[in-house]
């Protein structure tokens, strides 16, 4: 028999079967639907926090729950499951940064600052080789490291 859930949003729904523990109830639901559906675990899991974040995206934005669905409104998974582990006060900034995306600060946006400069992921990787082979290039011919130059 399933027990009646109190009136507080943040509280989990209590196991059907009260000798179960609710983690274990859950994997096996996560197992089940993965099964159904032709998918790993990881992914149900990974769907379920996206959904969670919708669902307080709703809360704080009515209507974006349609919106986001509908495909009429994009976001990023890392966002909606940022949301779902956001504390309660953080919640307001983060849905201001989903809804404008323009507004992110500079260590979150997909450009990476780099010597001051911005450059897409590709260049800083690149520019972080360059700077390592530099580096290799002075230690070898400036004598420090004896025998590593051929």
């Amino acid at each position: 028999m399933s027990r009646p859930i109190s009136g507080r949003k943040n509280r989990r729904r209590s196991c059907q079967i009260d000798t179960i523990p609710p983690a274990a109830a859950e994997a096996g639901v996560r197992k089940q639907i993965a099964e159904q559906n032709n998918v790993s675990e990881s992914y149900v899991a990974r769907s379920e926090k996206f959904m969670r974040g919708i669902e307080i995206m709703e809360q704080m934005v009515p209507g974006m729950q349609e919106k986001i669905l509908s495909g009429q409104f994009k976001v990023r998974d890392a966002d909606m499951h940022r949301l779902d582990r956001a504390d309660f006060p953080d919640r307001k900034q983060i849905v201001h940064e989903i809804l404008h995306p323009e507004d992110r600060s500079a260590s979150q946006s997909s450009c990476s600052h780099y010597s001051g400069i911005n450059y897409s992921a590709p260049e800083v990787a690149v520019r972080r080789i360059q700077q390592g082979f530099d580096f290799l290039a002075r230690l070898c011919h400036g004598g420090t490291i004896k025998g590593a130059c051929v």
